[in-house]
């Protein structure tokens, strides 16, 4: 719970700055409300995200490959 308290004091304090005075329950609020109308586009991001990070695991595991001389191969079973 800390980190979410940490979070929208910080969203508070930028509001703040901004002349918008309000409490973190209503941040939160605001928040849901903005998600449930953006629904799509946020599922949208969070399958790309996923994507990304399992693309990215997948560039950076190396490959085992062994050299193979495969004409000798093939010729040898012809």
């Amino acid at each position: 719970m800390g980190y979410e308290s940490r979070e929208l004091i910080k969203i508070n304090e930028y509001l703040s700055k901004k002349g918008i005075n309000t409490s973190e329950d209503e941040i939160l609020k605001v928040i849901f409300e903005f998600v449930a109308e953006k629904e799509d586009e946020l599922l949208a991001i969070v399958k790309r995200k996923k994507s990304e990070e399992i693309l990215k695991c997948w560039l950076e595991t190396p490959v085992e490959v062994e050299k193979t001389d495969a004409l000798k191969e093939h010729n040898s079973v012809i």
